[in-house]
């Protein structure tokens, strides 16, 4: 891969909130998940568990992060991807106080983001989530559910929007 092309996926992708209604074979999915594996954690822990959401309970699965008119758009989307932190991971913490499977979990959420790109699928990550109701569903501990990664393919009027972020002057300082 070259920067022009990392470059590129990071310009065309964008979280999706208009997707057309299609379905998504096991392997594609499966796909965008086994790349998005690669992703570096702390002590290589891997924290992230995936639970694929394609058919069975899907609407009840959705209504989890819709609570108050939130999220209508998903029940478009082609299968959620909901990220839970696995028993082990919070287990093997020996510094409590830094939450390094949050942090790893974040970066799996961006990889499958990239990967569905990569693959020609559209993505977004959710946060809000009724845990308690969805563990229930699934069949998780709802203290250990972080994130969802909605996958499918954009409706044709999803246009790619302008990205709208800080400038690199209010991210960074050099320490001197």
């Amino acid at each position: 891969i070259n920067k022009m092309e990392f470059n590129k996926l990071n310009q065309v992708r964008q979280s999706c909130r208009n997707f057309k209604k299609c379905s998504l074979t096991n392997e594609e999915i499966l796909k965008v998940i086994e790349v998005a594996s690669l992703t570096p954690s702390a002590k290589n822990v891997q924290p992230w568990r995936v639970k694929v959401i394609k058919d069975y309970q899907f609407d009840e699965v959705c209504s989890c992060f819709q609570e108050g008119g939130r999220n209508k758009f998903l029940n478009n989307a082609a299968a959620l991807l909901v990220i839970y932190e696995s028993d082990y991971s919070m287990e093997v913490n020996e510094r409590p106080h830094i939450d390094f499977g949050n942090s790893d979990i974040g970066a799996y959420a961006y990889a499958l983001t990239l990967a569905a790109k990569d693959q020609g699928l559209d993505s977004i990550i959710i946060g809000y989530i009724d845990a308690e109701k969805l563990g229930n569903l699934i069949n998780v501990k709802k203290e250990s559910i972080r994130l969802m990664v909605a996958l499918g393919k954009a409706s044709e009027d999803d246009i790619l929007r302008q990205k709208n972020r800080l400038s690199i002057d209010e991210v960074v300082s050099f320490h001197k």
